[in-house]
């Protein structure tokens, strides 16, 4: 039997770490002597600047922006051969005469 984690809608768990750090921010400021009502409002706005944070760019979005920034700046090493270069119409699909590339799923299509 195999125990996993409840699935959670992002939403949901961007409100939790903005309710949890809206908590500690506001618990700390009046920790070190900060009024009440400018540690409450500080607190509030930073952490929906938080929940805003973690919805946008929370773990999807975050692996999504660094697999499509390293397969656009990486070079391939010294003597490495060239990706070899394929049409649509070899492959399947209703657009032919597109250029894919055959070793990277990612590559986007050039046409020809």
């Amino acid at each position: 039997m195999h125990l996993r984690a409840p699935s959670i809608a992002h939403g949901v768990q961007a409100f939790i770490w903005a309710v949890v750090f809206f908590l500690f921010l506001w618990f700390g400021m009046r920790a070190v002597g900060v009024s009440h009502a400018t540690s409450f409002i500080l607190a509030l706005v930073l952490g929906a600047l938080i929940f805003l944070f973690v919805r946008i760019f929370g773990e999807e979005g975050l692996a999504d922006a660094e697999n499509h920034s390293s397969t656009d700046q990486c070079a391939a090493p010294e003597g490495a051969r060239p990706e070899r270069e394929r049409t649509r119409s070899e492959g399947k699909g209703p657009r032919s005469g597109h250029k894919i590339a055959a070793a990277h799923p990612l590559r986007h299509r050039v046409p020809a």
